[in-house]
């Protein structure tokens, strides 16, 4: 018998209505880069709360036979500015419009507006509570910088 091939998810997994408050695409003065989406819980509830999510994400990869495991971007609010947020250099208070999906949805961006710093691990923590929940290999999805311009 071949032995199975490798499998993975790719963006992130659907967060608990418990935890997020979603707010659909085409919801008028909003856009998928996070405004007006936002977390139910604070401090350390939201940590509790997120944690949890991590852990469910990674039963529902395994349960389905998922062989390389993510956290599902359990902590994420966007894919996109999840990094960029947490670098110098990049201003998400005064945002910009930038038209995306080849012209098809006119969004409401950050902006880079100085050189970017990194002043401390980004997902080294993420990284190692989901090595905590899980035996398979695992990974950590980053944007590249086409995904963040």
């Amino acid at each position: 018998m071949a032995e199975p091939f490798e499998t993975t998810v790719v963006g992130s997994m659907p967060k608990p209505p418990w935890l997020y408050n979603q707010v659909p695409l085409d919801t008028k003065g909003f856009d998928h880069h996070g405004a007006g989406s936002d977390w139910l819980l604070s401090g350390e509830a939201l940590q509790n709360a997120q944690d949890d999510a991590v852990r469910l994400a990674v039963y529902d990869q395994e349960t389905a036979g998922v062989r390389i495991i993510s956290d599902g971007e359990q902590r994420r609010k966007t894919y996109l500015t999840y990094v960029t947020s947490r670098l110098g250099g990049f201003d998400y208070e005064t945002l910009a419009e930038k038209w995306i999906r080849d012209g098809r949805r006119l969004a409401q961006v950050g902006r880079c507006t100085g050189p970017v710093e990194w002043f401390s691990p980004i997902v080294v923590n993420a990284l190692r509570f989901l090595l905590t929940n899980t035996t398979s290999p695992v990974k950590v999805t980053l944007p590249g910088p086409m995904t963040v311009i």
